[in-house]
């Protein structure tokens, strides 16, 4: 005999309705019950109602002594609450104290940490001041260093070739043997020695002749020169020294100049000098320079 399977969700319907009817079935017995308490309890009511005065009485005074002991408590309450509030108020307070004195102790710390550290600030900033100021000075004292170096290579770069010199002499010695033929009234321009200047030595620059060394000269020591220029010649030709001119002791005499013991055939105006060359100047009285050694 074969059996058929139940629906699995049929079965779940039954156990709830099964479930539903027993919780009913529950409800209304306690239901019952409460009710027959009920009763009970008006049934005492109405007893006590007819109870004597005195019971009331009494009650009433229990009722009061109640009361009181239960406004003590109340009042034994509220001050326990109060004395636990100002308790707290003064516990707050001093937290509230203890926390002013905190911040205010941070605040100190704080406020000291920053002062050290802005002191601090302001050292380092001063040092690196100071460090500034000697870099300068260092730079400023090498830049004098330099310019002084620079300064004295310049002065000693011009390192001018040594100046050239020659010597120069003035005479008219030869007048001496030939007094009778000078002209009156020239005898004093005439010196005892023969020397109108003594061999004397002299700088000159490059280019420059007889004539220009003679011209100074004569210029610095304060003795008479004329002079004119011979363009047959192109050269200057010297008339008079010290006051003494051609012809005044002759007709063959006057001036002529020889250099390193040579009497040149041009004018002093051409001869360019040359370092150590030596000059001099002498009055010829006869031969056209045969007595001062010129042939």
């Amino acid at each position: 005999m074969k059996f058929k399977k139940i629906n699995p969700n049929i079965i779940m319907i039954l156990v709830i309705a099964i479930l539903v009817i027993g919780g009913f079935i529950g409800v209304s017995a306690i239901k019952g019950n409460n009710n027959n308490k009920n009763q009970g309890a008006v049934a005492q009511n109405v007893e006590s109602i007819t109870e004597s005065p005195s019971d009331t009485e009494n009650n009433a005074g229990t009722e009061s002594q109640e009361m009181s002991s239960e406004e003590t408590s109340q009042k034994d309450t509220s001050e326990e609450s109060s004395a636990t509030e100002s308790g707290e108020e003064t516990s707050e307070e001093a937290s509230g104290e203890k926390n002013k004195g905190t911040s205010a102790s941070s605040k100190k710390e704080t406020s000291a940490v920053t002062k050290k550290e802005t002191t601090a600030t302001k050292k380092e900033t001063t040092a690196s001041k100071k460090e500034t100021t000697a870099a300068k000075k260092e730079t400023t004292a090498a830049k004098k260093e330099t310019t002084a170096a620079a300064k004295k290579e310049t002065t000693a770069a011009p390192t001018t070739a040594a100046k050239k010199t020659c010597t120069i002499t003035i005479r008219c010695d030869t007048i001496l043997n030939n007094m009778d033929n000078l002209t009156p009234g020239k005898e004093s321009l005439v010196p005892s020695s023969g020397c109108i200047l003594s061999k004397k030595t002299v700088e000159f620059d490059d280019g420059e002749t007889v004539f220009d060394v003679l011209k100074r000269v004569c210029s610095n020591a304060g003795i008479q020169l004329e002079y004119a220029y011979t363009p047959a010649y192109n050269s200057y030709y010297i008339e008079g020294i010290n006051n003494l001119y051609e012809f005044d002791c002759g007709s063959e005499s006057g001036w002529m100049y020889k250099v390193n013991g040579w009497f040149p055939n041009y004018g002093c105006s051409s001869y360019t000098l040359k370092n150590g060359d030596a000059i001099v100047w002498c009055y010829t009285c006869n031969g056209l320079g045969a007595d001062v050694g010129a042939n």
